[in-house]
């Protein structure tokens, strides 16, 4: 199992960073080091090893399968003996991630640590590790885009004239379960007609007309890994300002694509879509980023959007190229894809368009 492994990669950015002692307790990265499901917990991290406090209702899973050690604690406070233990000579540097732990706590914190430590708080350093993907995390990435690329096959069966949208997600998720996703990776968005142009829309019971787009973007969940992935239908027959849109969005989307290698930035990437898409004249019709990193969680490191700090794309990185153009009151045209960036350029886990129905 790989989690040492992710453990040792993180003791090197310590001992850089010169911190002897770092706490992690947002849930998702106790499940990235522990490969295990805590609501709460707390994993140390130091030269030696890493070491998990969990309370009682995790405690005997935690000792049958952590990779770590495991020590129970009943209220905060519990684990000082074991931080105090670091305290030495000199004082020793003890990190948090300052992006999750709120001020009582890291005040609390602070009182019984008292004068042994400089406490340090750095933002998110999970994510860099996080954001390149090992073989078996790409494994399950495949498979979940495997699965989501059949369960909309299937839905895009069952559209005719009076379905809902809900009935649309719903058989989607029922579809994905039934074939190997624990769940979806996010309410399903099924967007009939102007509802399209909503970019996080919740679907709902609207009944699909003839001649209606319909937007698709569906994800769901295999061995913990998400998978994300945007289509629009015309039913019926194509409006002609939605037809023109969803080319000029296709277009934007090629040109990114593109252009994703090792070494490219997340701004530079925005920047190439974005320029395509304003050039048409709609630009201000672009709402959002070009895309995200998917992992663990549907939306993680890096962000692909120009207007975040700067990140230098590298192989094993997974993320979505997904530009839109929004007409309020009219419709929209999303189209996402998820890819792999490879040595010399990417991997497209959806390179197929949607049928036509």
């Amino acid at each position: 199992m790989p989690y040492k492994e992710r453990v040792k990669k993180f003791q090197k950015y310590l001992q850089d960073e010169k911190i002897d002692l770092f706490l992690i307790e947002e849930p998702i990265n106790l499940l990235y080091f522990t490969g295990l499901h805590f609501s709460v917990g707390k994993l140390y991290i130091h030269e030696k090893g890493a070491d998990l406090f969990i309370d009682g209702r995790y405690f005997q899973v935690a000792k049958e399968k952590s990779p770590f050690p495991v020590h129970l604690f009943h209220k905060e406070g519990d684990d000082s003996a074991f931080v105090l233990s670091f305290a030495g000579e000199r004082k020793k540097h003890l990190g948090f991630d300052n992006a999750y732990m709120h001020v009582a706590a890291y005040e609390k914190w602070l009182s019984w640590t008292g004068k042994n430590f400089h406490v340090v708080g750095k933002n998110k350093p999970v994510a860099n590790l996080r954001g390149c993907k090992e073989e078996m995390e790409l494994t399950h990435i495949r498979k979940s885009a495997d699965i989501n690329w059949r369960a909309f096959l299937y839905i895009s069966s069952l559209i005719e004239v009076g379905v809902t949208e809900e009935f649309l997600a719903w058989r989607y998720e029922v579809f994905c379960r039934e074939h190997g996703a624990s769940k979806v990776s996010f309410d399903p968005i099924i967007a009939f007609g102007e509802n399209s142009a909503l970019p996080h829309y919740q679907s709902g019971k609207n009944r699909l007309k003839k001649d209606s787009i319909v937007l698709i973007d569906i994800g769901c969940v295999v061995e913990n890994y998400c998978s994300d992935m945007t289509r629009c239908i015309f039913f019926g027959k194509k409006d002609p300002l939605l037809e023109k849109i969803y080319k000029i969005v296709r277009n934007a989307q090629k040109k990114a694509m593109e252009a994703v290698r090792p070494g490219i930035t997340n701004r530079e990437i925005d920047r190439i879509a974005r320029e395509e898409i304003t050039k048409e004249g709609f630009g201000d019709q672009f709402v959002h980023g070009l895309g995200h990193g998917v992992g663990l969680e549907i939306h993680e490191f890096p962000s692909i959007k120009s207007t975040v700090d700067e990140v230098i794309l590298q192989k094993g990185m997974v993320i979505t190229i997904e530009p839109g153009i929004y007409i309020p009151g009219h419709g929209g045209i999303r189209y996402e894809d998820t890819i792999i960036v490879t040595e010399n350029g990417s991997e497209n886990l959806y390179p197929r368009e949607a049928p036509l129905v």
